[in-house]
C-alpha cells in the first residue's frame, strides 16, 4: 500500500511513476552501486589469486565483470530497500521500470544515435585536437577481454542490466523529480547533465562527455513521450550494444573503428 503522502502530484511533472523520490534517493541508489563495486572487489581478492595491487595495476575482464555486476547488485539492494520502506512492491509503480515488447523499437534508435554521435565526435575531435584520444575503462576492458564467459559476463552487465539501472536512476528517480520542479525541457537538459557528469568517475570519459550528454537527451525524451522506462531502456540498450559489437568486432566489421571505439559512449 503507498501512503497518500508518497503519492506524486498528477497535476505536474510527467504523471509518473507513482512515488515521489528524491533526488537524496536517487544518490542513494548510485551509491549503493560504488559501495557494490567495491564489495565484488574485495570478494574477488579474498576468493582468488588477485591482489588490490595487481587491480589497481591493470583491472582485468574478470575483475571488471565481478566489479560492474557487484556494483548494479548494488544498486538494485539500494533501490528495493528504499522501495520496502515506502511500502512499495511494484517496480512499474516505484518508479516506471517497465519493458513492453513494442518499445524494442528503441533498441534501433539507440543504435543509430550512438553511430553518428561517435562518428561525429571522431571527426570533431581530430580536427580540434588531433592525436591520441584516451580510452574508457571499460571500452579497453571489453576490447581485451578474450574468454567466452569473461565477454558474457561484460556485455550482460553493460548492455543489458547497466542500462536498466541507469534509467532508473537517472530518469525514474531524477527526472521525474526534476520535471515536478521545473519545465520538462529543463529537466531533461539537467538529467542528461548530471548522467554524463558521473561518467567522469573515469577520467578517461572527458572527451565522450558530448556525446553521454546527447544520449542522455534522447533518452530522457523518450522518458517523457512514453511515461515509463521502457522505452528509454530500450534506446540506452541499442547504444550500449552498439558500442560492444564495434568494440569486440573491431575493425573486421567497421573500418576505423579503433578511432571511434574511443569515443563510443558507455
Amino acid at each position: 500500500m503507498i501512503e497518500q503522502h508518497e503519492i506524486a502530484p498528477q497535476r505536474r511533472g510527467l504523471g509518473w511513476p507513482d512515488v515521489e523520490w528524491s533526488i537524496p534517493a536517487a544518490i542513494g541508489v548510485f551509491a549503493g552501486g560504488i559501495a557494490g563495486s567495491l564489495i565484488g572487489v574485495l570478494a574477488l581478492v579474498a576468493f582468488s589469486s588477485e591482489t588490490l595491487t595487481s587491480i589497481e595495476e591493470e583491472l582485468t575482464p574478470f575483475a571488471t565483470a565481478v566489479a560492474l555486476l557487484a556494483q548494479i547488485a548494488g544498486n538494485f539492494l539500494v533501490l528495493f530497500a528504499l522501495m520496502a520502506k515506502k511500502r512499495v512492491w511494484s517496480p512499474l509503480k516505484a518508479v516506471g521500470l517497465t519493458m513492453k515488447p513494442r518499445d524494442t523499437w528503441g533498441i534501433a534508435a539507440g543504435f543509430g544515435a550512438q553511430l553518428v554521435i561517435a562518428v561525429t565526435l571522431t571527426y570533431a575531435l581530430d580536427k580540434l585536437i588531433g592525436g591520441e584520444i584516451p580510452e574508457q575503462a571499460a571500452v579497453t576492458t571489453l576490447a581485451a577481454s578474450s574468454g567466452f564467459t569473461e565477454k558474457a559476463l561484460i556485455i550482460l552487465g553493460a548492455v543489458i542490466l547497466g542500462p536498466i539501472i541507469e534509467e532508473v536512476i537517472f530518469r525514474g528517480m531524477l527526472l521525474t523529480n526534476l520535471a515536478r520542479r521545473m519545465n520538462g525541457h529543463w529537466a531533461v537538459m539537467i538529467s542528461s547533465a548530471v548522467f554524463a557528469g558521473v561518467h567522469l568517475l573515469d577520467p578517461n570519459a572527458l572527451y565522450v562527455i558530448p556525446g553521454l550528454f546527447a544520449i542522455g537527451v534522447m533518452l530522457g525524451y523518450m522518458a517523457l513521450r512514453s511515461k515509463n522506462l521502457s522505452l528509454p531502456i530500450f534506446g540506452h540498450i541499442g547504444v550500449n550494444l552498439t558500442a560492444a559489437i564495434l568494440i569486440i568486432g573491431g575493425e573486421d566489421l567497421v573500418p576505423s573503428t579503433e578511432a571511434i571505439g574511443t569515443v563510443l559512449g558507455f
